[in-house]
């Protein structure tokens, strides 16, 4: 709930998406109705876009993303696992792990987990690599 007061009767507290409260949502006026009906409609299909973005699209923690950004810039396993003050094996074993659940296997997984990460949108390009 926001802070906003409903135009219609000034009774607070309205959520954050609502113009009007229910009670006074019903007297607006037919535009308005349609405004909100409209207004809902957008919302109820963005919502349900993203549920179907998070149902399709393969989630990865923030430490598998760090190891995956790290293969993204060139670095091998051992450097990797310096950087991130785990062992080779934990390095090894999350990228494994990862390429499983993105169906990345066998001879240039790595290569294929940093493109899907690119094509997920977990990984942006940018002009000027920052020095790692």
């Amino acid at each position: 709930m926001s802070g906003r007061c409903c135009p219609g009767c000034g009774a607070k507290p309205i959520a954050a998406y609502r113009l009007f409260c229910p009670p006074c949502e019903g007297r607006a006026p037919k535009k308005m109705q349609e405004a909100l009906s409209a207004a809902r409609a957008r919302l109820d299909r963005a919502t349900a876009e993203v549920a179907d973005w998070l149902r399709t699209h393969p989630k990865v923690t923030r430490r598998e993303l760090e190891v995956i950004e790290l293969v993204s810039h060139g670095l091998e396993n051992a450097d990797i696992a310096a950087r991130l003050h785990v062992s080779e094996e934990t390095v090894k074993s999350t990228l494994r792990d990862v390429g499983q659940r993105w169906g990345c296997r066998g001879r240039g997984s790595r290569a294929q987990i940093v493109a899907t990460a690119f094509r997920l949108g977990y990984l942006q390009t940018t002009r000027t690599e920052q020095a790692i």
